[in-house]
């Protein structure tokens, strides 16, 4: 396995990313059309099986406040979850944010998703910012989690993949 940022990609990879982005969140997920601007002018993070996309970090900058990163999405493919991927995938995105000058991320995170909760409080360290009702809609509620990077560089466990360059 191999966490990678996809600088250059070819029409097969973004096929393949698009397959996933719609496994994951259904009508949710990102297209073409969005992934390309993504890459381009965000980060985009894919952990590799051999040469298969089994996941992704979508990382993008905070206009408001340009010390701070928004983590858009992660998807795990479904036979590769509860392995810790997602967990690194992510530790490997903070990393690349501290390499980057930037001092917080931010995520959204359903309240009812009690796995990805446990994963970003309780082995990431992000911390409750806030709760809102109907964000995407009539009982789409949201948490808001934010991670100070500065606290992250110090939370125990702190094992990150290597990024392939």
């Amino acid at each position: 396995m191999k966490i990678e940022v996809i600088k250059d990609f070819d029409q097969k990879l973004l096929d393949k990313l698009v397959e996933l982005e719609t496994r994951t969140f259904r009508d949710s997920g990102l297209s073409k059309w969005e992934l390309v601007p993504l890459i381009e002018h965000g980060k985009l993070l894919v952990l590799f099986d051999k040469q298969e996309p089994v996941g992704l970090l979508e990382l993008m900058n905070d206009w408001d406040n340009k010390d701070t990163a928004y983590v858009y999405a992660l998807a795990i493919e479904e036979e590769y979850r509860n392995q810790g991927l997602g967990t690194k995938l992510i530790k490997s995105g903070m990393e690349l944010l501290l390499k980057d000058g930037y001092s917080k991320a931010k995520l959204t995170v359903d309240p009812d998703n009690k796995p990805a909760i446990h994963v970003y409080k309780d082995k990431l360290g992000f911390k409750k910012e806030k709760y809102e009702e109907n964000v995407y809609g009539a009982g789409l509620d949201r948490y808001y989690l934010e991670l100070d990077l500065a606290d992250y560089e110090k939370y125990e466990n702190n094992e990150l993949f290597k990024i392939a360059s």
